[in-house]
């Protein structure tokens, strides 16, 4: 069984070489077209090049419009870096890394998202029920804030990205009036003030960039 980066090479080998292919036919069919054809006549040899350049290129282009990378979770970045890792003291899952603050030090959203920012990351967007889970069994015995928070003029939930929290993947417990942040810690995401806690600890996230080989040197 192929993993979601090996299948994505493979993907990323076959487009290619189908791109290069179409390159060096269309590359061909030009040059006939400049230098003439001995086995045509001139107007109808220039019009069939002409005619299968458009075709070749129409076939391309429709391919790789059609064709479903997302189904191969292809990751072009991460693809080129297949071991992407995480700088010292980071705990890498997937194509995140993760920092798990040890302090618990009483501070609100905007402070915690401020300190996620100053090491080139962001409050911790959940993606994936694979990642839930990952995030749930780290944070077993403790509290970490989360990114989502309560939009009061939109009442909606919201990640910072703007993207509106789907219910499907968890539920958020503890229905507090002035509770509009949320923290995961104790196999469930709770509710919690976004002017901070002092059993709140910070967690922040970002891309796996640094290679294997960088990350040991460093």
């Amino acid at each position: 069984m192929l993993s979601k980066d090996e299948k994505g090479w493979v993907v990323f080998a076959v487009l290619l070489c189908l791109a290069g292919s179409c390159l060096v036919i269309l590359g061909w069919y030009h040059l006939q077209s400049l230098w003439g054809n001995p086995w045509s006549s001139g107007d109808n040899s220039q019009q069939g090049h002409s005619g299968t350049s458009v075709a070749l290129t129409a076939s391309l282009t429709s391919f790789l419009l059609w064709h479903p990378l997302g189904s191969v979770n292809v990751d072009f970045p991460h693809l080129f870096f297949p071991h992407a890792g995480c700088p010292p003291k980071w705990k890498k899952h997937g194509r995140k890394c993760y920092f798990f603050s040890p302090e618990m030090k009483l501070k609100d959203w905007n402070a915690s998202r401020d300190e996620c920012a100053a090491l080139g990351s962001e409050l911790v967007i959940i993606d994936s029920t694979e990642e839930l889970n990952y995030l749930l069994s780290r944070s077993k015995h403790n509290y970490y804030l989360l990114g989502l928070r309560f939009s009061q003029e939109e009442k909606k939930w919201k990640w910072p990205n703007n993207v509106e929290h789907d219910p499907a993947m968890f539920n958020i417990t503890g229905k507090y009036r002035d509770y509009l942040c949320t923290a995961i810690g104790f196999d469930q995401v709770h509710t919690a003030p976004c002017y901070g806690s002092p059993t709140t600890q910070n967690m922040c996230e970002k891309a796996a960039t640094v290679s294997a080989r960088l990350q040991k040197e460093s």
